[in-house]
Formats: C-alpha cells, structure tokens, sequence
C-alpha cells in the first residue's frame, strides 16, 4: 500500500528501472493484445517458447526447462521486441539487460532493494524516536 508521501521517489532509480522492465518481461509472457503463444518442446525437458504480435512478429522469445516436479522454469536467454534480454537459470534470474541500459545483475539488482529497505526501516525507526 502507498502513503501519501509516496515513497515511490526514495526508491533508487535501478530499482524502479529494473522493477518494471521484470514485471514488464514477466507480463509480457501472458496473452496480452491478443498475441499468440506457443510451446513446443526442443528436447527432453527443453522448451522454446514464442510469443507473436498480431502481424507475427517475434515479441518474446525464450526456453524453458521442466523440473523434476514437472513445473516449467525459465531458463536460458530471453528477449523481446522491446530490446530486454534476460539470462535466466533454472527459474532464478541472473541477469536483465534493458535496451539502451546497462546490464543488472540479480544480486545488484537485491543489493538496491535492500540499500532500500534498510532506509525505508531507519526513518520509521526515526519517527518513532
């Protein structure tokens, strides 16, 4: 929940610029604007999946792999029509590299969200002083 202060402007800039760019690449593999999905399996336990506007060109594209639970993770190199690319393994991000950016590694990017939130507990801490 936001306060009135908006504490969206304390947030460093990688990690709103990343944030979204995530959750942006994350919708992206939805059915969004119509787009077509497709699944098809390149190897044992090894997926390609593509992601088509409605005039079938590419918007995403990236693999999966199948755990041992049967769950498909993100796996490999991803992009999109955007210019994002993302390396992934085994369902844990490794990397993130927005178009005209540089790349954010995933500890960078946990480093920032925690320089964050250490700030964000010390004023509450502050406050009630």
């Amino acid at each position: 929940m936001i306060q009135k202060h908006d504490m969206y402007d304390e947030v460093p800039k990688i990690i709103r610029i990343v944030g979204l760019l995530i959750i942006a690449f994350a919708l992206g593999m939805g059915n969004l604007l119509g787009q077509t999905q497709v699944i098809t399996e390149i190897d044992n336990n090894l997926y390609e999946y593509r992601a088509y506007n409605e005039d079938g060109s590419i918007h995403q594209k990236g693999t999966y792999i199948r755990n041992k639970e049967g769950n498909l993770l993100v796996h490999s190199y991803w992009s999109n029509d955007l210019g994002t690319k993302a390396l992934y393994n085994r369902g844990k991000l490794v990397w993130i590299k927005p178009k005209n950016q540089p790349r954010y590694t995933y500890e960078q990017i946990e480093y920032e969200q925690m320089k964050a939130e250490i700030k964000r507990l010390k004023e509450i801490v502050a406050l009630n002083n």
